[in-house]
Parts: structure tokens; C-alpha cells; sequence
């Protein structure tokens, strides 16, 4: 079934949703109409099983106040089960400027919860909160009162999607908009501490729209084949791709021309190559001069092959000091429980290397990113030392706000620097200085490390 918002004119009332099935071959239903009562327009919708029953419903918020009704609303309708909804029922009022809404499990209780973005001031609160609000599902369909939390100084007030973005199993949020004040937009990835809290963890530059405030549309998928859900926004006239280290950090934005000025992103498989792809819809603005269209991405082999290992977890060999990390990190270190991580992406071929790796959760220190030939396992300082064989030093990195890379603009690739000339396996790690006597004398620590295979 798909859905999708009225068109009818902001002076028109009362306002609609419809939804059309999918008949299975290509085609959709005529319209179904729904009816949305005292409504001040539909801006975005959101699909789950909110009271687990097994069928998909709906909740929608208003696009803002309107002369008769100076707040907007969040609107519920259950599915019967056979396509048709019940009328809809309105959430707390919430007052102008709800940007847009998602559904997830924010805290981890089993129920789908519903999260909106934008200017969160409910229930007479005397100024505006720019952050997002959480309504906790009761699961059978009935929510608790709304609860407002701010992203100061960040402002998102264009759009956001909820996903897993660092493998904790916790729903985390990303949003696209303004950043902070007087600022270029961003796009912020807030990670859940466990229980419903969200903040603020890494940012990115996004690209500005030519006649909107802040970026049109996001969408998350993995759209590097390794398991990690990236980023894709819409904004100026690009498509804007943002991969994830796998720690939730964003690396620097991958620009894709889409010929228009971005209004709305998507992704799918649209021509069966099981590779993700992604659509954009691009406008005619002044001082553009294209036709409005649909712009289609099609993604392409990518991807770097590795396989993470020698985890300080405890899931293999023991840290020196039974000082066991978080999963798929290496050993805990003074600064940090969870120890330091090390993650991979890109395209690990000679030809056309893109790969790099990823430091994160490491301290304000230097880190060495370095390539073995051989998988190794043995005490080194106070972490593992994984990486063997015959080993060549890729580069040392400072890192900032407990993080860094390898390759940055001036280096060489990973192949280049490794001297890497024929296809072949090599494993890569991070070393880290970490100064403060906290295990053994030694006065550094390793991440976990990852075996890439290079291809020509």
C-alpha cells in the first residue's frame, strides 16, 4: 500500500490523505480518500504497526498553525486489517512549525513511538524549542503525552529519519536542516543513549536550497554494501550521499548533480541489480531553466570487502588487563569504556582505490593507521596487536573530537601507500597513543582491525 498527502489548496478545507494498493504487477489502486477533521494541511506521513496487530498504520503531521488554529497536530489512524482506516484521532497539540514525522522504537521497549523534528513548543510552552519531540507508544495504538527535547545549538528544522546508525540496537535519528545558528545547514547524527535520549554525535556540512530553508528530503539505506546504513539528502542541486563509518560517524559529502533544484530523495532497487539506487525530484526555480523531472541514480559495484576481527569484546583473545571493550571494538582505554573502533569503507580496488578507514572513539591524541599481511593476535601495550606480517605505515593522524581518517584530501590511496600492485588480502589497524597510565606501562592502545580484500 502506498500513501500519499493531499494536494488540495491551503485554502481549502477539510484536508485529505489518500492511499492505493498494490495490485501486484505494477499497477496501484484508483485513490481512497481519508479524511483528516479541523486540519491545517498534511505535511509527512509515517507507516508502522503501532498497536501489533500485525497491519500497517498510519500517523501525519499538520505542515503548521493556520488562522483558525495557531498549533499543529499529530494525527493516528488504525488499520481494520483490510486496508480502511478508523478516523483519525489527534495526539496533544503541538505548537507551529512541526518540520516532519518518523516512527521507531526510540526507547527500546518493544513499541513503535512516533518522532517529529522541527519547532517543538506544545501545550502553550511560551517559546519555541527547535529539537525534536517524542510521543512513547503504548503499543496497542495509544500514545503518552508528547516530551520535548532540544538539539541547541543545532536548528533542524527541515526533515529527519530514524535508523540503527552505529549497530547498538538502538534507533538513532538524523536530520537535515539548518545547523546552528548563522550557520551552513547540516546533517546531525544523534545517537540514543539507551533510553530514548538522543544527542547530538557527528555533523556534516549539507547542501542549501535555492528557494527553501534547508535541505528537501532524506533518506537512509546502505548504499556502500556493508551492512551500514548511510545517508542521502536532497538539497540545492545535488544529491548529497554521506557514508557511515559504522560508529555513526558521516564522512565528507558525495555530490550527485540531479539537473533541478532538489525537492525530495527516495532510494530502491529500481532495475534489479540488488544494488540500492536512489530517485530525486528536481524542480524548475529561477535561475534554473530544466523542466521539472525525476532524476534516477543508479548505484554501481562498491563497497570494500573487509571483514572486522580481533574484537576486544572478549569474544576472542583477552586484553591484557581484562580490559574488555564494547562489541566490535578493540580494548577499553583510559578515555574511553568501549574502546576504540576502526572502520572501513569505500571501493578497495588498485584501479580505482577509494577505500579508507576510520578511527573513532579514540583520544585527543595522534593515531597510526598502519597494513599488515597477515592476521595476528597478541598483547600489545594495552590493547591487541592484530595486524602482521610484513607491515608498512600508512599515516599518522591526529584526532579531533576522539576521531580521524586515512586517506585524507592530500594522501596517497591505501594502495598506493601500501605499495599494494596485484590483487590481494591485507589487514589494517589503528594505533593510538593514549598518555594516561591506566593498564600496563605502556602508553597506547589499538583498535579493532579489518581484512580487505583488493581487486584490480
Amino acid at each position: 500500500m502506498s500513501v500519499k498527502g493531499s494536494i488540495t489548496a491551503p485554502s481549502s478545507s477539510p484536508y485529505h490523505f489518500y492511499t492505493n494498493t498494490n495490485l501486484g504487477n505494477g499497477t496501484w489502486s484508483p485513490n481512497q480518500q481519508w479524511t483528516l477533521p479541523n486540519s491545517c494541511g498534511v505535511y509527512y506521513f509515517t507507516a508502522l504497526d503501532f498497536d501489533n496487530d500485525g497491519d500497517m498504520d498510519v500517523a501525519c503531521n499538520e505542515t503548521g498553525g493556520c488562522a483558525s488554529k495557531p498549533f499543529s497536530q499529530v494525527y493516528f489512524l488504525r488499520n481494520q486489517g483490510n486496508g480502511t482506516f478508523d478516523a483519525a484521532t489527534t495526539m496533544d497539540k503541538i505548537q507551529w512549525g512541526m518540520s516532519d514525522v518518523d516512527s521507531a522504537d526510540i526507547d527500546g521497549d518493544g513499541n513503535v513511538d512516533i518522532v517529529g523534528v522541527g519547532m517543538t513548543q506544545f501545550n502553550g510552552a511560551p517559546a519555541p524549542t527547535h529539537g525534536y519531540l517524542v510521543l512513547r507508544g503504548n503499543g496497542n495504538g495509544t500514545f503518552n503525552v508528547p516530551v520535548a527535547h532540544s538539539l541547541a545549538p543545532f536548528v533542524l528544522t527541515s526533515t529527519m529519519r530514524a535508523a540503527d546508525m552505529n549497530g547498538d540496537g538502538f534507533a538513532d535519528l538524523v536530520g537535515a536542516g539548518l545547523g546552528t545558528w548563522g550557520s551552513v545547514d547540516q546533517v546531525v547524527v544523534m545517537l540514543n543513549d539507551g533510553m530514548g535520549g538522543l544527542l547530538p554525535h557527528s555533523a556534516q556540512p549539507a547542501p542549501k536550497s535555492l528557494s527553501f530553508t534547508g535541505t528537501n528530503g532524506i533518506a537512509l539505506a546502505d548504499f556502500s554494501n556493508d551492512g551500514r546504513p548511510d545517508v542521502l539528502v536532497g538539497g540545492g542541486e545535488d544529491a548529497v550521499l554521506y557514508l557511515n563509518d559504522g560508529s555513526g560517524h558521516l564522512l565528507a559529502g558525495l555530490r550527485h548533480g540531479i539537473g533541478g533544484q532538489a525537492l525530495w530523495v527516495a532510494t530502491g532497487d529500481f532495475n534489479g541489480d540488488n544494488l540500492r539506487d536512489a530517485a530525486a525530484i528536481a524542480l524548475r526555480l529561477p535561475p534554473l531553466t530544466t523542466s521539472e523531472h525525476v532524476s534516477i541514480l543508479f548505484g554501481q559495484p562498491s563497497g570494500s570487502g573487509d571483514t572486522a576481527y580481533c574484537f576486544g569484546d572478549g569474544t576472542g583473545s583477552a586484553c591484557p588487563c581484562g580490559n574488555a571493550g564494547a562489541a566490535g571494538n578493540g580494548c577499553a582505554s583510559s578515555v574511553n569504556p568501549s574502546g576504540g573502533h576502526m572502520g572501513v569503507t569505500g571501493f578497495a580496488s588498485i584501479a580505482g582505490d577509494t577505500l579508507a578507514l576510520h578511527g573513532s572513539g579514540l583520544p585527543v591524541s595522534s593515531a597510526l593507521y598502519f597494513q599488515g599481511t597477515t592476521r595476528t593476535s597478541a598483547p600489545f601495550g594495552d590493547g591487541l596487536r592484530c595486524s602482521g606480517g610484513s607491515v608498512i605505515r600508512l599515516g599518522t593522524k591526529s584526532n579531533a573530537s576522539g576521531a580521524s581518517s586515512y586517506p585524507e584530501a592530500a594522501d596517497p590511496s591505501i594502495s598506493a601507500r601500501g605499495a599494494v600492485t596485484v590483487p590481494g588480502t591485507r589487514t589494517y589497524q589503528v594505533w593510538y597513543r593514549n598518555a594516561a597510565a591506566y593498564c600496563t606501562a605502556s602508553t597506547f592502545n589499538l583498535t579493532n582491525a579489518s581484512e580487505v580484500t583488493l581487486i584490480p
